[in-house]
């Protein structure tokens, strides 16, 4: 609605986009200059726009690849085999990533293992 502020026009743009099959899973969604500049509006709202997007699960940041439409999640009666191709799938992309920005296969399995050891504390 043109009453909501800029942000919430942003939210709710994307979200038809990816209701009428517009932006589809996997898809980039405009960069936040490029989007501020279709808005007429500072870059910040366009962040605050796509950090909601991002808490709702609706889009997510790929590091060198901007921000992208997040997967559907899995249904909590899916099966196990299922959901752990969703983990596998995550991980994979989330490695692609990493090992494009430049950081090597070992670097990257010692900060995984890092990670799990401080969650495994907090759990």
């Amino acid at each position: 609605m043109a009453s909501d502020p800029i942000y919430q026009q942003i939210i709710d743009a994307v979200e038809r986009s990816i209701a009428d099959g517009s932006l589809q899973p996997g898809d980039a969604v405009l960069s936040v200059r490029e989007m501020a500049q279709r808005w007429n509006c500072t870059a910040g709202t366009v962040q605050r726009a796509y950090r909601e997007l991002a808490r709702r699960g609706v889009v997510v940041a790929v590091p060198g690849k901007g921000t992208r439409v997040a997967e559907p999640p899995l249904a909590a009666g899916h099966s196990m085999p299922l959901r752990r191709a969703a983990i596998v799938h995550q991980i994979e992309s989330l490695l692609l990533s990493l090992l494009s920005a430049g950081y090597s296969l070992p670097e990257v399995e010692q900060a995984v293992n890092l990670a799990l050891d401080r969650w495994r504390v907090l759990t």
